[in-house]
């Protein structure tokens, strides 16, 4: 599963002005109130996903758009990534949100639309394919000439690409003493956005890699928590200031960005790491200690309180140390239980090993005050899988490997198959590239829903609705092989793991492409994947509007051109013709077909 999820954090504040009341009631007169301004964060968040290990996109820019300007004459600017230079790797946030800047004096009002536009240079783009699980080996990086970007330039930075405008299914609105919160998924994995293509040149086959930002869909909106709720990413950068009464530090962030973060002064200090001082402790403080200066280089978690202020929960410091290698944070790629051993991908998409001994010590999202695997290190191996975003703390970071004295499991997650599911609870089965299987069974957290991917809204909640579509299947060949309902679970911790939900998702049907057999027609169609024994599969591509499956043709130019196009619904019959190649995405819809998310069609 990879997904990519921004968020944008609407916190209203208001600027006063003062009036002066004549006597007797008549009109104010003094200094005009000037208008009520907010402050709106630009978040990013993701998944970890089988195929890379580092997506890096540079966003130049993200606006939000007034309810009222129906042109967009006018957008409110909210993060000026013009001047970046590092890369935001779209698979190390997942879910555990990176705050990207925090923006002052945004006007107040009803904003409805949000436009983001990232650098569309092929050389200012980083697609590393993912590592050999097992012995760890990173592919070299694709080189830039065989990456294709596709899309909508902007006019005044053509190098620069606009991403489909979001209607927001629920409007920020920045108003005084007022705190809202917006998110939108951004799809890693949507099938349409980074596609491979082979093509043979002068210099033989190649294959290219088409980065489509100008798919629409890539981007959702979804209902966000609480900004009280949000589990930051950690912020790196350097101090540019402390506040004089040891309040506060005021941080530079590597995207330029600064950050005004408050000490704690509740009854969890913020724990302080001065990696100077050997050995390394936690120093629990409701203030910055004197130690922490301006021109440190320092790393930070901090969470969001309800008035959308910063607190800090850790902070490392140091004047040389490589803080990031102290406190590795990414996907586990590979569990060796054997060894007692993770490999964790880093930020740059390397793989890093960590030896797991039985002080190790597990907490779940920041919680240091409950050891889950109850003093067991090693054993709680088997509770972890590949997927899990983990932040780490080792012992010595020249070690080889690293021991980790302390994991933070900041998201865990299970997904694959489903297989059997019943009131009790379900089992997820995975085969992962390296053709190891995983199986884990889980229970149902008390509040437990389940939808089909991009449909929140139609939510189910309880088991009676999951339970129908889990335990249906789409036949693909005359043995009785049944294509099952895939989903992803996001885990809650009650002395053991619980599914939250259960989001199915649409996955290909084969590997390989499959063979348009009965042509498009009055919403279905019958696709045949490759193999002797294969048989129709009967899909049907719902043409409401809102709910159209992502139509797209992708079709080889002489050399090395792809043309890349979204078909309308009233052209899906010209295209889904008998003989057409196609790769087919979708769920199965309870009654042994398959419902279309996306159809490649590779003319």
């Amino acid at each position: 599963m990879n997904r990519t999820r921004l968020y944008l954090l609407g916190t209203g504040l208001t600027a006063l002005g003062l009036a002066l009341a004549c006597g007797g009631g008549g009109a104010a007169t003094g200094t005009a109130t000037p208008p009520a301004q907010g402050t709106v964060g630009f978040i990013t968040t993701d998944a970890a996903t089988e195929a890379w290990s580092n997506v890096g996109i540079i966003i130049r820019r993200a606006s939000l758009v007034l309810a009222g300007d129906t042109a967009a004459a006018s957008p409110v600017v909210i993060y000026d990534g013009s001047g970046d230079t590092t890369p935001v790797n779209l698979l190390q946030q997942d879910q555990v949100d990176e705050l990207l800047s925090h923006a002052t004096g945004v006007p107040a009002g009803t904003y409805d639309r949000l436009v983001v536009e990232v650098d569309g240079s092929p050389d200012k783009i980083t697609l590393v394919p993912a590592a050999d699980p097992v012995n760890g080996t990173v592919p070299a990086a694709v080189d830039p000439s065989l990456i294709k970007v596709r899309g909508t330039a902007d006019a005044a930075h053509p190098t620069w690409m606009v991403l489909p405008t979001i209607t927001l299914a629920a409007p920020v609105v920045v108003a005084a003493n007022t705190t809202t919160a917006v998110a939108v998924d951004f799809d890693l994995a949507h099938p349409a956005f980074i596609v491979e293509h082979d093509v043979t040149t002068a210099a033989g086959s190649q294959t290219l890699y088409v980065v489509n930002f100008g798919t629409r869909g890539i981007f959702r909106h979804r209902p966000a928590a609480a900004m009280s709720a949000y589990y930051l990413r950690r912020h790196l950068g350097t101090v540019a200031s402390v506040a004089a009464d040891g309040s506060s530090i005021t941080m530079l962030t590597e995207h330029g960005q600064t950050l005004k973060i408050l000490a704690d002064k509740g009854t969890s200090p913020t724990l302080f790491y001065n990696l100077d001082v050997k050995p390394v402790t936690a120093v629990p403080s409701a203030a910055v200690p004197a130690t922490l200066a301006a021109g440190l280089n320092v790393e930070c978690t901090a969470r969001y309180q309800a008035d959308g202020s910063l607190t800090a929960v850790r902070v490392w410091y140091s004047a040389t140390a490589n803080l990031p290698a102290w406190r590795p944070e990414g996907h586990i790629t590979y569990v060796d239980r054997t060894n007692n051993l993770i490999r964790v991908l880093d930020s740059n998409g390397n793989p890093k090993t960590f030896l797991i001994n039985a002080a190790t010590k597990w907490y779940f999202r920041g919680d240091a005050t409950t050891d889950l695997s109850g003093g067991n290190g090693t054993a709680f191996l088997s509770q972890v899988e590949r997927f899990f975003k983990v932040h780490l703390t080792v012992a010595d970071p020249t070690a080889t490997p690293m021991t980790a004295t302390s994991v933070d499991i900041q998201r865990g997650v299970f997904e694959g198959s489903i297989h059997p599911a019943t009131a009790a609870g379900f089992t997820y089965t995975k085969t992962f590239g390296d053709l190891s299987t995983a199986t884990h069974a889980l229970g149902y957290a008390p509040s437990f829903s389940s939808w089909d991917f991009t449909f929140p809204g139609a939510a189910t909640t309880g088991t009676a609705g999951f339970l129908a579509e889990a335990n249906s299947g789409v036949v693909l060949d005359s043995t009785g092989a049944t294509f099952k309902p895939y989903a992803i679970s996001t885990l809650n911790w009650s002395s053991g793991w619980n599914a939250a939900n259960a989001v199915f998702m649409p996955i290909a049907i084969s590997p390989l492409a499959q063979t348009v057999t009965t042509a498009y027609a009055s919403g279905s169609m019958q696709i045949t994947a490759r193999g002797a024994t294969a048989v129709p599969v009967t899909v049907t591509l719902n043409s409401a509007a809102q709910e159209q499956p992502l139509v797209t043709t992708f079709t080889r130019q002489a050399g090395a051109v792809v043309t890349v196009a979204g078909v309308d619904p009233a052209q899906w019959a010209s295209v889904l013709t008998a003989g057409a190649k196609v790769r087919v995405y979708g769920v199965p819809d309870g009654t042994g077909k398959l419902k279309a998310y996306y159809v490649n069609i590779f003319q």
